[in-house]
């Protein structure tokens, strides 16, 4: 709501390993800044080992 979306994904870069828990914001980011298709992307190359697929599915369904 702060529109501080460019300093969510700044954080996030510096994330140790890929984990949707914590990209899911960065998703949410993009979104929120119209870029529908990074966004998208982004949820996709957010697989870890064990994320659930499922909610990186409905998190892409929402944004289309």
């Amino acid at each position: 709501m702060a529109g501080r979306h460019d300093e969510i994904l700044e954080l996030l870069e510096f994330a140790p390993y890929k984990s949707w828990h914590y990209r899911k914001w960065g998703v949410k980011a993009l979104a929120a800044m119209g870029k529908k298709a990074k966004a998208i992307r982004y949820a996709e190359d957010s697989h870890g080992l064990n994320d659930n697929p499922i909610a990186t599915a409905c998190a892409c369904e929402e944004i289309l």
